[in-house]
C-alpha cells in the first residue's frame, strides 16, 4: 500500500512539491532533504512551496495508523523544510520516529501528553514547544535548535518522561523559559553549549526533575535568567564546567533540596552573576567550584546552608566570590578546600559557616583572601584548620569569628597570616596546637585576638615574628601545653597588649623582647606550672621585671604565683625575693592608707615583711653593739653606778670605789645584752643603773629605756617573723 493511495482527499488537494517529494522519500526509505548550504531556519518564512510542508499533512503521516504501516522503521526524516501552521500532536501517539532537522516551524509545536519513540528537532527553529506530559520511548533531541517566545515559555515539558537522553545542546538557543518541572529522564540531560535567555524570569525551570544519568550544563552553557533545580534528583553528576549564569537581581542557580548521587562541578571558568543556592542539597560525590567566579555583591554569592556533601568541597584554585559564601550547618564528609580563594563582601560576611561540620581538614590558606568576616561559630572540624598565609580584612569588625569552634587536630594561623580586624576564638576547643608563628594581627582600636575561655590541649605559639597590634586576650583560657612567645611582639598604643588574666598554662616560654611595655600586660589570676626554653628568663630579677609590666595596675596574685613556681623549682631564695618585691610594689602602687604604708615599711626594714626574720637579729646585734659602746663610755665617765643601797655607805666603796668581792662587776657588753633581751638575766641590769644625779645621767636613763623597749620590739618581730604571723597579716 502506498501513502498517496490512502491520503485523505482534503490533504491530496493542494499537495505541495515538498509534500510530493516527502511521499517519495518515505516510499524509498530515504531522507527528505530540502536544505541549502546557507540555510537559516529563522528566515524560513521566505522559503517557497518547494520547501513547504503543511502541518496537517505531517500530522496525518505521524499519527494515522494506516499511514504508520507504510512508514519504514527509521521513521520520517526531513531536512530544511518549512512547516506551515502549528504542528499539533496533543494527546497523539506517534508510531514512528520523527526527525525535523534544520527546519522552520514558526507557529510552534504542541506535544502535550503525546507519546512517541524519538523526536529530533536538531538545528530547527520554532517559537515554542508545549510538551507537558510528553512520553518519549527514546531520545528527545533539540541540539542546535532555536526557540523564541520572549514573553512566555520557549519549551514547556512539565511532567515529561523520556526513556532515553534529552539533548538541548550544541548551540541550542531558547528565548523564553525552558520548563522541565517534575520531568523524568532515564538517560542524561545534555545542555552543552546551550544558550537560554529569559532575563525577567526563569531561564531553566526543572524543579522536582529526576535524571537517572548526568546533567550537563557546560562547555559554553549560558543562561540569562534563573536556572532552577529545586528538589531535583540527579543520579549521575551535575556538570556546569565553564558555564555562565546571569541573573543579577535574583538567583543565578537555585538548587535547594537537590540530590546528586555523583559530583557537582561548578568549575573551570564557571561564572554566576546572582546567587548560587544549594540550601539543604545532598551531594554524594564532591562539590567542585575550582576557579569559579560568583558575583552577587548585594547578597549571597553561594548559599548552601544545611548542605550535605559526602565527598570534598573545593572553593579553590582562583575561586572568587563577590558576596557572602554561606555554609551554615553544612556537613562535609571530606575536606573543605579554599586555597587561594578570594572572598569579597566588605559590608558583611565573606564566609559564613556557623555550626558547619567537616570530617576532614579546612584549608583557608596559600593566598586565601577575604574582605569581610569569616564566621566559623560553633563549627566542628575533625581535621586541621589551616590558614597559613591567609589575608583577612574587616577593619571595622571581626576578621575571623570562630567562637565555640571545635577542632580535633590543630589550628594554624601562621607564616604570613595577616588579619586586619579582630580574630575571635572565644570558647573554642582545640585538641591539638594553636600555631600563630609569623602571623600579623592588626586591630589598634580593639582586640587583635580574643580567645577568652579557649581550651587548647596542645601548645600555643605566638613566636618567631608574631606581631600583634591591639590586645591579645587569653583571659580564662586553658592551655594544657606550653605558651611560647619567643621573638613575638605585642603592642597596643591604646591600652593592654597581652591579657592572660585567669588563664591556665602548663609551661610558659618567652623572652624579654616579647614582653609588652609597662602597663600593657595583664596577668592577674594567671596560673602556670613552670618555665621552659633556652631564652626564657628564670631568675627572680628578670621575672620581676616581667611582673612589673602590669604596673601601675598592681595585682598581688602574679607575685604569689611566681613565688610558688620558684619554690616548685627548688629556688626558695628567689621565691622570697619575689614575695618581698610584692610588698614593696604594694606600697608604691597599691591602694594603702598612709598608716598602712608606714607599718609595712617598718616590717620591711626590720624583718623583710616576715620573709627575712634574721634582719631582726641583725638590727638587735647593731643595737647591742651601739649599747655596748654607749654604756662603756658611761661607765668610764662614772655615769653607771651600783644599784644596791648598801654600796654607797660602805666605807670601802666610799674611799676607793671598791666593790664587795661578791658584787657583779660591770661589763658593758653583758649590760647591753641584759637590757636588750627581755627574758635573759645576765646579772647586770639589776646591779647597775645610770646615775641620775650627775650631768647626762637622766639622758642615760632615756637611752636605757629605749634599749629595753627596742629589745622587746625586735624580739617580738623576730618571733612573729619566724612563726609566720607577720606574713599572714600582710598577705
Amino acid at each position: 500500500m502506498r501513502l498517496d493511495e490512502i491520503l485523505p482527499d482534503q490533504l491530496k488537494k493542494d499537495l505541495t512539491l515538498a509534500e510530493r517529494r516527502l511521499l517519495e522519500c518515505i516510499a524509498n526509505d530515504e531522507e527528505a532533504d530540502f536544505s541549502a548550504p546557507d540555510d537559516d531556519p529563522t528566515q524560513g518564512a521566505a522559503w517557497g512551496p518547494d520547501r513547504t510542508i503543511r502541518s496537517a499533512f505531517l500530522s496525518w503521516l505521524c499519527t494515522n495508523q494506516q499511514a504508520a504501516a507504510c512508514i519504514p522503521p527509521k521513521g520520517i526524516r526531513i531536512w530544511g523544510a518549512r512547516i506551515e501552521g502549528p504542528l499539533d500532536f496533543e494527546g497523539a501517539t506517534l508510531a514512528h520516529r520523527l526527525s525535523l532537522i534544520r527546519c522552520a516551524i514558526p507557529e510552534g509545536i504542541v506535544l502535550t501528553d503525546a507519546r512517541t519513540r524519538r523526536i529530533d528537532l536538531s538545528d530547527s527553529y520554532t517559537q515554542r514547544i508545549h510538551a507537558d506530559g510528553l512520553a518519549v520511548e527514546g531520545d528527545l533531541v533539540l541540539s542546535g535548535a532555536r526557540l523564541e517566545n520572549p514573553n512566555g515559555n520557549a519549551l514547556s515539558a512539565d511532567g515529561m518522561t523520556v526513556e532515553g537522553d534529552v539533548f538541548l545542546d550544541q548551540g541550542f538557543h531558547a528565548t523564553g523559559a525552558v520548563r522541565l518541572l517534575r520531568a523524568r529522564i532515564q538517560g542524561q540531560l545534555s545542555c552543552r553549549g546551550a544558550r537560554l535567555e529569559n532575563p525577567n524570569g526563569d531561564a531553566l525551570s526543572a524543579d522536582g526533575m529526576t535524571v537517572e544519568g548526568g546533567v550537563f550544563l557546560h562547555q559554553g552553557f549560558h543562561a540569562t535568567g534563573a536556572v532552577r533545580l529545586l528538589r531535583a534528583r540527579i543520579q549521575g553528576q551535575l556538570s556546569c564546567r565553564g558555564a555562565r549564569l546571569e541573573n543579577p537581581n535574583g538567583d543565578a542557580l537555585s538548587a535547594d533540596g537537590m540530590t546528586v548521587e555523583g559530583g557537582v562541578f561548578l568549575h573551570q571558568g564557571f561564572h554566576a552573576t546572582g546567587a548560587v543556592r544549594l540550601l539543604r542539597a545532598r551531594i554524594q560525590g564532591q562539590l567542585s567550584c575550582r576557579g569559579a567566579r560568583l558575583e552577587n555583591p548585594n547578597g549571597d554569592a553561594l548559599s548552601a546552608d544545611g548542605m550535605t556533601v559526602e565527598g570534598d568541597v573545593f572553593l579553590d584554585e582562583g575561586f572568587h566570590a563577590t558576596g557572602a559564601v554561606r555554609l551554615l550547618r553544612a556537613r562535609i564528609q571530606g575536606v573543605l578546600g579554599c586555597r587561594g580563594a578570594r572572598l569579597e563582601n566588605p559590608n558583611g560576611d565573606a564566609l559564613s559557616a556557623d555550626r558547619m561540620t567537616v570530617e576532614g581538614d579546612v584549608f583557608l590558606d596559600e593566598g586565601f583572601y577575604a574582605t569581610g568576616m569569616v564566621r566559623l561559630l560553633g563549627t566542628h572540624i575533625r581535621g586541621n584548620l589551616e590558614c597559613t598565609g591567609a589575608q583577612l580584612e574587616n577593619t571595622d569588625g571581626n576578621t575571623l569569628n570562630a567562637e565555640g569552634m571545635t577542632v580535633e587536630v590543630g589550628v594554624f594561623l601562621r607564616q604570613g597570616f595577616h588579619a586586619t580586624g579582630e580574630v575571635r576564638l572565644r570558647g573554642s576547643h582545640i585538641n591539638g596546637q594553636l600555631k600563630c608563628t609569623g602571623a600579623r594581627l592588626e586591630n589598634p582600636n580593639g582586640n587583635a585576638l580574643s580567645a577568652e575561655g579557649m581550651t587548647v590541649e596542645g601548645d600555643v605559639f605566638f613566636d618567631e615574628g608574631f606581631h600583634a597590634t591591639g590586645e591579645v586576650r587569653l583571659r580564662g583560657a586553658h592551655i594544657k601545653g606550653s605558651l611560647s612567645c619567643h621573638n613575638g611582639l605585642f603592642e597596643n598604643p591604646n591600652g593592654v597588649a597581652l591579657n592572660l588574666e585567669y588563664a591556665r598554662i602548663r609551661v610558659l616560654v618567652d623572652d624579654e623582647d616579647s614582653w609588652p611595655q609597662r602597663g600593657q600586660l595583664r596577668i592577674d589570676g594567671l596560673e602556670y606550672e613552670g618555665f621552659a626554653g633556652d631564652r626564657t628568663p628564670m631568675d627572680a630579677r628578670r621575672r620581676l621585671e616581667w611582673l612589673r609590666r602590669q604596673l601601675p595596675d598592681f595585682r598581688p596574685q602574679p607575685y604569689d604565683q611566681l613565688a610558688r613556681v620558684f619554690r616548685r623549682m627548688g629556688r626558695e631564695t628567689e621565691a622570697v625575693e619575689v614575695l618581698i618585691a610584692k610588698q614593696e610594689d604594694l606600697i608604691c602602687y597599691g591602694k594603702l592608707s598612709r598608716w598602712g604604708k608606714l607599718t609595712r615599711r617598718i616590717f620591711g626594714v626590720t624583718i623583710g615583711y616576715g620573709y627575712r626574720s634574721w634582719l631582726a637579729l641583725l638590727w638587735g646585734l647593731i643595737i647591742v653593739i651601739i649599747g655596748y659602746l654607749f654604756f662603756e663610755l658611761a661607765y668610764i665617765f662614772s655615769l653607771m653606778v651600783p644599784s644596791s643601797l648598801a654600796i654607797p655607805t660602805d666605807s670601802r666603796h666610799s674611799a676607793g670605789w671598791r666593790l664587795p668581792p661578791n658584787y657583779p662587776r660591770f661589763q658593758a657588753l653583758a649590760y647591753s645584752l641584759d637590757a636588750f633581751l627581755p627574758i635573759v638575766d645576765l646579772h647586770q641590769e639589776r646591779f647597775w643603773l645610770p646615775d641620775a644625779g650627775k650631768p647626762w645621767g637622766a639622758a642615760l636613763w632615756y637611752c636605757l629605756w629605749f634599749h629595753i623597749l627596742a629589745g622587746w620590739v625586735f624580739s617580738t618581730l623576730f618571733v612573729s617573723g619566724v612563726t609566720g604571723l607577720v606574713k599572714s597579716r600582710l598577705e
